[in-house]
């Protein structure tokens, strides 16, 4: 499953992003997580949420193989603003989220995961 949420200790969720090979999100994979980091944030018992990625990058962005393809079928436009539409909410969600949010960032951080980034409250990275 490429967007997972745990519960890692009493009050810690762990909402982890894995889309091999480079943690690039499809459109619904934004509003994935969103929702995730959102129900996290709005459960009673949940005292940090604490956003990473599986692999050996943090994230590279919005898949754009899949606006591609999509550009390919004649929808460039409506793939490329629900990319945009999913990103917006993904970063109003860590922005907004009712507990504080760590991303830990491993490796590259690019694109989206930049914004996700610019919306913690926290951010501990590798070099």
């Amino acid at each position: 499953m490429p967007i997972t949420t745990k519960s890692v200790e009493p009050g810690i969720v762990s909402v982890t992003v894995d889309y091999p090979p480079v943690n690039a999100i499809p459109s619904r994979g934004w509003f994935e997580l969103a929702d995730a980091i959102t129900a996290a944030g709005r459960d009673q018992s949940t005292h940090v949420v604490i956003l990473r990625a599986e692999g050996h990058g943090f994230n590279a962005g919005v898949d754009i193989k899949e606006i591609d393809a999509a550009q390919a079928a004649g929808d460039g436009y409506g793939a490329l603003i629900g990319a945009n539409q999913g990103c917006a909410a993904a970063f109003s969600a860590v922005y907004d989220c009712a507990v504080p949010v760590i991303i830990a960032v491993n490796g590259f951080c690019l694109g989206g995961g930049i914004g996700l980034v610019g919306n913690a409250d926290v951010v501990v990275a590798s070099d």
